[in-house]
């Protein structure tokens, strides 16, 4: 190895979590304006494109949108294998899906990743879980905030994405959605976070021992066991697990299996809540499904996989898991199986601008070749969480001079700069060192 070639120590505390690629991060600002919307591709969006709620910024919005749809496509440094797509989503003032003097299946709001519908969700003004919440914009109607964290299948190195909404009214001014803190991750290497939780697996050892509930019966099957399910979990069910002595951490997962029994409707869902923030809202109908495997004579979504990501650092957590439906759990139920929670450390962040802007890349272990993976933008700024040191040496072997950064927070000049970049096989040159002293 050529003298001036830099090898890189990064010495971590704990244990490792994912890789991870940040392919797109909108709408995080409190207050932004449509200029942030110019990659877009709006239809049937009117005047400023964005609201005002509650004193942040929303895309879309009463008065801005009700039928219509946004669509952008991005395109990475790397081969995709699979992202995540999360957002706030919100239903603002009268939206109605389900029945209105005969079922309503269009009110829907809608996701597609690369022309596929991935995932669909509706909602009742006159529920509860609407009209409970809080008035924040547009007329005097209570308006519901959700979140969506999503899994989706991807290859390649281009995504297009599209949110759409299906509003029966069409009138922005009676009904409409808006979003904010768009993000898509998509992980890259390996994964070795700790799992803290695993249950409800085995139907011989089916312990819910741990779970506090108020379904009418707890175990039913279909036919593998479930918590909850058919005649047991109906509306405004709920089931809370707590969890204490968690190691240290900065994201936490959870996985589930979940089943969708009977006449579940377009406005019918399922709520995972993390903390008392909602972390994932999932709907499946039963017109999506088309077997009959358990409770009465109607088609089931069984076994749907759902993963949700949220950043965590408390050492204890309480997952609650709500049942949105409208019906007789005799008709309507939701039950699931196969619970985990994993935990992932803190990991260093690189950033392609200073003061942690642009776009990011997490990694744990030892620092990434990025050229390998296709990445050339150069780094501009590190984040190192606490219990991490990154030391550069100047000659092979760990050996000559070294500079070792301790900081948590810090843009790169000069010899780090140019050190730093070249450990992470990233072309930097004169110009480029020039500008960034």
């Amino acid at each position: 190895m050529q003298k001036g070639y830099i090898l890189v120590a990064l010495l971590l505390v704990g244990f490792a979590s994912a890789n991870f690629y940040e392919v797109a991060k909108e709408f995080t600002l409190n207050n932004f304006n449509s200029k942030s919307l110019s990659s877009w591709n709006l239809v049937n969006f009117k005047g400023d494109q964005v609201a005002n709620c509650n004193g942040v910024s929303v895309v879309g919005g009463p008065s801005v949108v009700a039928s219509g749809s946004m669509t952008k496509t991005f395109t990475t440094d790397f081969d995709l294998n699979g992202v995540n797509i999360s957002f706030d989503l919100y239903f603002f003032d009268k939206w109605f899906s389900g029945w209105d003097g005969g079922r309503d299946q269009n009110t829907l709001f809608k996701i597609f990743v690369n022309n596929q519908q991935v995932y669909q969700l509706g909602s009742d003004y006159t529920r509860s879980l609407h009209a409970d919440q809080p008035n924040l914009c547009g007329d005097a109607t209570p308006d519901r905030q959700t979140h969506i964290s999503l899994d989706v299948p991807a290859t390649g190195r281009n995504i297009t994405v599209q949110l759409v909404a299906n509003i029966a009214s069409n009138n922005p001014a009676v009904a409409s959605w808006g979003i904010r803190n768009f993000y898509i991750l998509s992980q890259q290497g390996y994964d070795d976070s700790q799992v803290v939780v695993s249950e409800l697996n085995d139907d011989s050892n089916f312990d819910v021992s741990q779970w506090q509930t108020n379904f009418k019966g707890v175990i039913t099957q279909c036919p593998s066991k479930l918590l909850g399910g058919y005649n047991a979990a109906g509306p405004k069910a709920t089931a809370v697990r707590k969890l204490a002595s968690l190691p240290a951490h900065s994201f936490l997962t959870v996985s589930l299996s979940a089943y969708f029994i009977d006449s579940i409707d377009a406005n019918d869902s399922v709520v995972i809540y993390v903390d008392g923030k909602v972390a994932h809202e999932h709907q499946k109908a039963y017109y999506e499904d088309s077997t009959n495997v358990c409770g009465a004579a109607w088609n089931d979504g069984v076994d749907n996989e759902l993963n949700i990501i949220v950043p965590h650092f408390a050492s204890t957590a309480e997952i609650k898991i709500y049942v949105n439906t409208d019906q007789a759990p005799g008709d309507e139920s939701f039950g699931f199986r196969e619970f985990q929670v994993s935990v992932s450390s803190p990991c260093p962040i690189l950033y392609t601008d200073v003061n942690q802007g642009g776009r990011q890349f997490s990694f744990c272990g030892n620092l990434p070749d990025l050229k390998a993976v296709g990445w050339t933008a150069p780094i501009k700024g590190i984040y190192l969480p606490k219990g991490v040191e990154l030391t550069v040496y100047q000659d092979s072997n760990y050996n000559g001079k070294k500079y070792t950064v301790k900081k948590s927070n810090f843009n790169l000049s000069g010899n780090e700069y140019q050190l730093i970049n070249k450990a992470l096989n990233i072309d930097v040159t004169e110009q480029k060192l020039r500008r960034n002293k």
